[in-house]
């Protein structure tokens, strides 16, 4: 006998991934109030033409809706007997128990074959019996549904209405039947259906280990993890290799299926975990199994900052590689020496990370290793921006983004489209990389990804059209965002940006204030941190001196902080370092020497391009020119930088471009070049 659904409308179905292969559903079942429970059963009774009294099945069922239509159901089927089941499960198991034996049988072959089952699999799993009546039963008595559509064609989809009777069902079947039914069901998928599908892989993984057939599943779930990296499951990869680790017995097999779980553990950037396993593994390996496992770890220990580790796990690639005479790992190789010593970022080392980054470009075998490929595009983007070659950058980060797409990598994408918004800021470019940046924003919170990078990032341009109170709000966010975080970058760049947004507002005595602890913190640093991070804080704090202190002590700390830019290709930062030091140098009486370093600022910040830092390096040396009587000199480097505003603000948003106009160092500029600027 049918019976009417218990008001779906109170059933909330969630399904996720569960501990084992299967995906679980879990039913959230919402009470009822006492009255809509009385009420639902009465209705239900009426439907099953029961007449047992509702308030008792109220009390029983505790206003749990799918209880109340259970053991309406069960009344229905098997009388009243005056027992009413004490919980859901025994509602469901007692009419299970007393159906027909064809259809009792057919169901619990279904439940063998999940929660979804169709008519042809049914049939085979039951030796070719007869299933149309047996399944007539089981829809009429509302336990399962047939779909109107189908995932495999040519054949009828039917579900269990409840998970809840699905799992029943399941442990209903003995072990030794269940292992003999999911045999069936896995000889079948593999015979009868002509597919490669992902998820007939996971589906065969899961019958043949259920089967007892461990080293039939094995294939089936290291494809299905390797699937789930094209974007179905990825939270389930680790598990699917773990699950396919236990189940090898062969001790190569074994090695080999430890070195794609640590390999997955790099793309799923869990790095602590795969650096310690692969290091574990490494003395076991030999030849390309030890050449991928050099190059996994590597990485690995490239985003926990060890540069060192980087570096040593990189040449020892190299060398292999060379050993070998492997052309598609070589260049892999290559990439992860250039990224250790970009990393690094001693004296020369980022010379030569551009120069082996080029030739792994240069070197790579077209359509190998994708997702290797797409990584170092990115990262040699990084390299690029930092020492200034703003058009190279933005080339290799639109790259990176069509490759992150087709390897399905949101990190890829988040990070190569920051940083083509970075090389558009370094052009002036400032509108288009706010777009930018603000649509990464917007898809990194619908992928669930962290959107501090993409803040300091951001924080930079705001910074540059002096909109302080946006660049502030944004380092503080990716501040807060970055608290307790392992990879220490993001958290000491927003510090860093934080002291730069207070120099620009001329708040020299807070940025004199953090400096000291923001210097020391950075000497722990490793990695790209340390470097970066120095050198940003080495022309701060000289910055500081020219406003707070006396000339000498400027002069030193400019002249410390140019050579530190100067060693990691800076140039940026080299230019800064000049003007500070020939405004010094100036305040201290030392006129050809301070003219001499002014100019060569100017010069740097025009081959960077980037607008701001050309006119404030203009406008530098028109300050240093007037206090030392050279007003022909100021009055032209004051007039180049207005000219240099005036090209500018007209690329900007209105209100953008309203509020550089309206800050006071450009009105200083304006006004001593002799230019109007708008009102208000």
């Amino acid at each position: 006998m049918f019976i009417a659904p218990a008001r779906p409308e109170l059933l909330d179905v969630r399904t996720g991934w569960g501990s084992g292969l299967v995906a679980q559903t879990t039913v959230v079942l919402h009470p009822l109030a006492e009255s809509d429970a009385a009420e639902l059963a009465s209705q239900l009774l009426v439907a099953a033409e029961g007449s047992i009294d509702v308030a008792r099945l109220v009390e029983v069922a505790e206003g749990n809706p799918l209880f109340l239509e259970e053991l309406v159901a069960s009344i229905a089927e098997l009388g009243d007997s005056g027992t009413i089941p004490v919980t859901v499960r025994e509602a469901i198991a007692s009419r299970i128990d007393a159906m027909p034996a064809a259809a009792r049988t057919v169901l619990l072959s279904a439940a063998v074959i999940g929660k979804t089952f169709w008519r042809e699999v049914l049939s085979a799993v039951g030796g070719g019996a007869d299933v149309d009546g047996p399944l007539a039963v089981l829809e009429a008595r509302d336990l399962v549904r047939r779909e109107a559509t189908s995932q495999l064609a040519g054949d009828v989809e039917f579900t269990f209405k409840h998970m809840l009777i699905h799992d029943v069902a399941y442990s209903t079947v003995p072990r030794a039947t269940r292992r003999e039914r999911h045999a069936a069901v896995a000889r079948y998928i593999e015979e009868a259906i002509e597919s490669s599908s992902d998820t007939l892989a996971w589906v065969l993984a899961h019958h043949w280990r259920e089967a007892g057939e461990g080293s039939r599943a094995i294939p089936y779930l290291l494809a299905a993890a390797e699937a789930a990296f094209r974007g179905w499951a990825q939270e389930a990869v680790a598990h699917l290799y773990t699950t396919a680790l236990e189940l090898a017995e062969d001790e190569e097999l074994r090695r080999q299926i430890r070195l794609e779980r640590g390999r997955a553990l790099v793309r799923l950037g869990d790095f602590e975990t795969a650096a310690t396993e692969l290091g574990e593994l490494l003395p076991e390996l030999e030849g390309e199994d030890r050449l991928e496992a050099l190059l996994a770890r590597g990485r690995a220990t490239l985003w926990t900052e060890r540069d060192a580790e980087t570096i040593e796990m990189a040449e020892a690639a190299v060398a292999l590689a060379k050993e070998l005479g492997d052309e598609e790992l070589m260049p892999a190789a290559f990439a992860l020496q250039s990224q250790g010593y970009g990393q690094r970022g001693e004296t020369g080392d980022l010379e030569r990370a551009l120069q082996i980054g080029d030739r792994a470009l240069a070197e790579w075998v077209p359509g190998a290793r994708q997702y290797d490929y797409t990584e170092h595009l990115h990262l040699h983007a990084d390299t690029v921006y930092w020492v200034g070659l703003y058009e190279r950058c933005i080339e290799l980060s639109q790259e990176a983004r069509v490759a992150a797409a087709d390897v399905h990598s949101a990190e890829a994408l988040m990070r190569g489209g920051g940083t083509e918004a970075l090389g558009l800021a370094g052009l002036g470019r400032h509108e288009e990389a706010i777009r930018i940046w603000d649509e990464l924003l917007v898809m990194a919170g619908e992928l669930g990804r962290s959107v501090r990078g993409l803040l300091n990032y951001s924080s930079l341009a705001y910074r540059e059209v002096l909109d302080l109170d946006e660049a502030r709000r944004r380092s503080e966010e990716a501040l807060e965002l970055s608290r307790g975080e392992a990879f220490g970058m993001p958290l000491r760049f927003a510090h860093s940006d934080l002291l730069f947004t207070d120099l620009l507002a001329g708040d020299i005595g807070r940025a004199q204030a953090v400096w000291p602890k923001l210097w020391e913190d950075a000497g722990t640093a490793g990695g790209w941190t340390k470097w970066l991070v120095y050198t940003r804080l080495a022309v701060g704090r000289a910055e500081i001196a020219l406003h707070a202190e006396d000339p000498e002590s400027a002069i030193e700390w400019a002249q410390k902080s140019r050579e530190l830019a100067r060693g990691t290709l800076r140039r940026k930062y080299e230019a800064r370092a000049l003007s500070i030091l020939g405004e010094a140098l100036a305040r201290a009486g030392r006129h050809e020497d301070a003219i001499r370093e002014l100019h060569a600022a100017v010069a740097v910040s025009d081959e960077l391009i980037n607008p701001p830092g050309r006119w404030n390096a203009r406008a530098a040396l028109g300050r240093a020119a007037y206090a030392l009587g050279d007003d022909d000199r100021a009055a032209q480097a004051y007039g180049e930088a207005a000219a240099l505003v005036e090209t500018f603000a007209p690329t900007l948003a209105e209100e953008r471009a309203r509020r550089l106009l309206r800050a006071p160092s450009i009105s200083e500029i304006m006004s001593l070049a002799g230019r109007q600027t708008p009102a208000g």
